[in-house]
């Protein structure tokens, strides 16, 4: 587990950890919409690009420096293990969520 020194020595030209971890979990989500979706009329890289272009602008960061914050955090691999920890952590409470919302009300 990453200390908060370790979070705190990431430099300033690496995404923020935090903003690492709903980026990344944006990217998830919007590959595994891709690859459910089978009605769409783009193919799936194009999709993906518009998806990954709509992700980079909603948390104001370019392609460029995700790719070299993802390349920091790859070669710091407890960092990394921290964000993929919490991406599983809201990707579950997203999930629990969305179950409740589909259970019909008895």
């Amino acid at each position: 587990m990453a200390t908060d020194e370790m979070r705190n020595d990431i430099p300033d030209s690496v995404i923020a950890f935090d903003s690492m971890v709903d980026i990344t979990l944006d990217i998830h989500l919007a590959e595994a919409w891709t690859n459910e979706s089978k009605t769409d009329s783009l193919s799936k890289d194009e999709r993906l690009k518009q998806y990954y272009g709509q992700i980079f602008g909603l948390h104001q960061v370019s392609s460029e420096r995700y790719k070299r914050s993802y390349q920091y955090y790859v070669a710091h691999p407890i960092l990394m293990q921290d964000i993929y920890t919490r991406v599983t952590e809201k990707l579950t409470i997203l999930e629990s969520e969305q179950s409740r919302i589909k259970k019909p009300t008895q």
